[in-house]
């Protein structure tokens, strides 16, 4: 409301502008005409300008007391259209979404304002005139009390009336005065009221309060028969229903324009109101892409579905069985749901799976219609159920065809359709009848044979089919397989022993219903079909496991809902695969292989040039990682591609192009085999692990049994972890790993065993010249290699000097105390020189330790005279060496 009156007045004062402007241009354009006399002719009804003589200054008039408003030069229909084009323009395009505030109530309080002027101004009048009637009103609704009580409060009410009645009894002008000031509940008109009573106590500026002092009215004094909140409920009534009337007024304007409000009650709160609000607005807010599209969709009842097509009424959408809000999810056309929740529309029918489906797309079309279109090849299920006798295979199998609409088959089955006179004979039948007659075993390649045969049968193709308790044998899976019969999942149930003898007895008990009950129950006969499972079923599992990795082991021992479940959610994630796989490969994206049953000949005659390198590992992490799980292989344009992890095949699924623009290394690491080990080949480093050298900063003699080869040249390796990371990173390691010009010497049963080392020649051969020792490498050799490796033990740091200086004073000091030919009263001395060093060495943390340890002990009177001498000595020692006075 207040933006529309700015747009108004603005407009209003353009219109007296423009107004203005056209009278001044009028009045110049009209020259005055000169009589015969000379004297100016003044049109009729004009008053000649009186002239002011020069040096009289004309008297101001006093503009009227009641000055008319400026003349805007608009007549009625123009003022309207004025209304009219203020609204559109504050509800224009610039605008976007916006709520509009509905409580128009500025013209009720305005009594000069004629009807028909309110009318006009009116928000419905302004809405439907400028065409910007909104999509959703809401109106509130609350009853008078609860409405009075959330904007008002009685009880404080009354009791600032209270006070300011105590306080106008009592005369006492000031504190009247600041009272009046406090309050913040009773009414303008009593507050009114209050102020000219305590204008009366003030009295005037000249003359000072009155003596005596004026009694306040008796209405300001007396309580009265009626509270002030009653008559503050009364003024919110009234008011209330004129704010009523004009809602109702607006209520009808958008009935008789199709836009009829909702009403939402606040008599409960805020919370349920608002709760109410969102739920009304839901449809033009959230749904509103589909505000238009809602209105031309219907439901069709599955009866009707048949009647539309053959009359050509209505044609499948491009979804076509498939369910248009989960376009992965399997259509299991077979299923007798799937065309019980269809929708209708334009002319398109659509085949939600349940109730809730239905419900959305009801409301939301729009974001469903448009979806990309599902994989035109169609994916039925294909399930094959095996396991120990009384494991609940054939009724988790007549189940699970029930609930996806497969076709469910069994060999006797097969068998005794294929031998029933109703079948169409051929060679297949004719054969098995004979057979049958002679009481001979089905072989395996008659019973695959009819197997192929109904399964390619029509209703099969179009369905699926749930095969029960077959293949036995890897031999009969090898034979399905050489068909091209290969199920999506192989449900393995496993029971407990324990449990099949106990069913067993179970069904004696119960009494046999059937020849099959009687087999059932026999204990002999469930042992032998045990012992059959037993030898056979691993052998079955692990063909399908390490060629398909289709298996699927399904807990039998659990409840028949729970094993039912677990199956039909297995079944559905394998339709889900292929249908996401066919789908994405069709339009050229990059699909997840997992789940087709490729088996390994198919995915090694598949292989992109990255071989089964993983190039989203090298992208991220510059790292060459070799791949062994198929689970995360991946499939672009026609070439297999290898992954890491779950994560990197998610990644490369998203946007293969983007890690395909680096390029696979030419030179490529290569583990040696042990036949390739055998000859021992020349490796790089001195036989030492780079990777322990590059990360631990290590020299480490590697065993030779992990070898590399990289670039022409043999690495050898600690471990096999070791090797891996090698492989990962190659060039790292490569560039990295460079052994120092000082290594220490290979150590010995006993001692430093260099020069044995270095006298053993290469492979028996002898020394080559640039490998013989010089004069004093076989002199002071050993000497030297004892003292560094002594020194790298015992990190001598004297007082004073620097890790570099104390190493090479232990140096010189070792050399001394081990030379040969120092006689023995020299060699004594050096070797006390040796020792008190390296005790020096050890001086600072020493008397450090004393230090910490003095205080406690002294404490607990447990210093003695020992402890007193030693910590002495150990600091006239400290300030010898520091060269302290004392």
């Amino acid at each position: 409301e207040e933006a529309w009156k700015t747009e108004v007045e603005r407009r209003l004062n353009e219109a007296k502008a423009a107004k203005k402007a056209k009278d001044k241009e009028q009045v110049e354009s009209e020259k005055t005409l000169l009589g015969d006399d000379g004297q100016p002719v003044w049109p009729e009804g004009w008053v000649p300008v009186e002239l002011v003589p020069e040096g009289e200054e004309a008297a101001e008039e006093a503009p009227p007391a009641d000055a008319e408003p400026e003349d805007d030069g608009l007549d009625d229909e123009q003022r309207d259209e004025l209304f009219v084009q203020a609204m559109r323009d504050v509800l224009g395009a610039h605008r976007g979404a916006c709520l509009i505030d509905g409580t128009w109530f500025g013209d009720l309080d305005n009594e000069e304002m004629a009807e028909e002027v309110k009318t006009v101004r009116s928000l419905q009048n302004l809405l439907v005139k400028a065409r910007r009637l909104p999509d959703f009103t809401i109106m509130l609704k609350i009853k008078n009390d609860l409405a009075f009580n959330s904007v008002k409060d009685a009880a404080a009410i009354d009791k600032e009336d209270e006070d300011l009645r105590a306080i106008a009894k009592s005369q006492d002008a000031k504190e009247l005065k600041e009272a009046l000031e406090a309050v913040k509940f009773i009414g303008d008109e009593r507050k009114a009221a209050f102020k000219a009573y305590l204008d009366e106590l003030q009295g005037t500026e000249e003359e000072g309060p009155p003596d005596p002092l004026p009694e306040a009215p008796e209405d300001l004094v007396e309580a009265g028969e009626e509270k002030e909140s009653d008559r503050a409920k009364a003024k919110f009534i009234e008011k209330k229903k004129l704010e009523q009337e004009a809602l109702k007024a607006f209520a009808d304007r958008l009935k008789e324009v199709r836009a009829e409000p909702v009403k939402v009650s606040m008599d409960r709160g805020q919370e349920p109101a608002h709760k109410a609000v969102r739920w009304n607005c839901r449809q033009f807010m959230e749904q509103r892409k589909s505000l238009l599209l809602r209105h031309q969709v219907s439901r069709v009842p599955p009866s009707k579905v048949k009647d539309l097509e053959s009359r050509a009424l209505a044609v499948r959408s491009r979804f076509k069985d498939a369910n248009p809000l989960k376009i992965g999810e399997p259509s299991f056309v077979g299923c007798e749901d799937t065309y019980k929740f269809a929708a209708e529309l334009r002319g398109r029918l659509y085949f939600p799976r349940n109730q809730a489906d239905l419900d959305k797309f009801l409301e939301e079309p729009q974001d469903f219609v448009h979806q990309a279109a599902p994989t035109r090849v169609i994916v039925n299920p294909a399930v094959a159920v095996c396991g120990p006798p009384l494991s609940g295979k054939t009724t988790l199998a007549r189940s699970l065809a029930k609930q996806t609409g497969a076709v469910y088959l069994s060999v006797p089955e097969v068998l005794a359709e294929i031998c029933s006179l109703s079948s169409v004979g051929s060679t297949l039948s004719r054969e098995l009848r004979s057979l049958l007659r002679k009481g001979g075993a089905v072989p395996d390649e008659m019973i695959v044979q009819v197997l192929r045969q109904r399964i390619t049968a029509p209703d099969v193709v179009r369905c699926g089919w749930v095969l029960d308790d077959f293949p036995l044998t890897v031999q009969q899976a090898k034979m399905l397989e050489q068909f091209g019969i290969v199920p999506h999942r192989l449900l393995t149930i496993n029971v407990p022993e324990g449990l099949v003898y106990s069913r067993a007895r179970t069904l004696g008990e119960q009494g046999a219903e059937t020849d099959a009950d009687l087999v059932q129950q026999e204990p002999l006969l469930q042992r032998q079909r045990l012992d059959a499972v037993l030898r056979n079923g691993p052998r079955l599992r692990s063909f399908y496991g390490l060629t398909y990795d289709n298996v699927c082991d399904i807990d039998g021992s659990r409840s028949a809902w729970a094993m039912y479940d677990h199956a039909l959610r297995e079944t559905s994630v394998a339709v889900s695969q292929r249908l996401e796989y066919y789908r994405r490969t069709a339009q050229g994206q990059a699909a997840k292989v997992h789940g087709m049953c490729f088996d390994a000949e198919r995915v090694s005659e598949g292989e992109s040039a990255w071989e089964r390198y993983c190039p989203v590992a090298l992208t991220l992490n510059n790292e060459l990682s070799h791949c062994t799980d198929a689970q995360f292989t991946v499939e672009y344009r026609g070439k297999i591609y290898w992954m890491g992890t779950e994560e990197f095949a998610s990644l490369f699924v998203s946007d293969p192009e983007s890690f395909l623009q680096v390029p696979l290394p030419s030179n490529l690491p290569q583990l040696l085999s042990a036949m390739e080990r055998r000859g021992q080949p020349m490796t790089q480093l001195e036989d030492y692990c780079p990777v322990a050298l590059v990360d631990r900063k290590e020299l480490t003699k590697a065993p030779g049994h992990h070898i590399v080869k990289f670039m022409g040249r043999n690495y050898t390796f600690t471990s096999k972890e070791a090797a891996g990371k090698f492989m990962r990173r190659p060039m790292r390691y490569v560039q990295r790993a460079k052994l120092p010009c000082k290594r220490p010497a290979l150590r010995g049963e006993h001692q430093v065993s260099l020069l044995n080392a270095l006298t053993k020649g290469r492979e028996g051969k002898g020394l080559e010249p640039a490998d013989m020792l010089t004069y004093m490498q076989a002199s002071v050799a050993e000497l030297i290699c004892q003292a560094l490796v002594d020194a790298g033990d015992k990190r001598p740091l004297y007082p004073g000097k620097s890790a570099s200086q104390s190493a090479l004073l232990f140096l010189a000091k070792f050399l001394r105390a081990k030379n040969s030919v120092s006689t023995d009263l020299f060699s004594e001395k050096v070797k006390g020189e040796l020792e008190a060093f390296l005790s020096d060495c050890t001086l600072p943390a020493r008397l450090g330790k004393l230090l910490e340890e003095k205080p406690s002990l002294e404490v607990m009177d447990c210093w003695t005279s020992t402890d007193a001498r030693i910590y002495k000595e150990l600091c006239s020692r400290f300030d010898a060496t520091f060269k302290l006075s004392p």
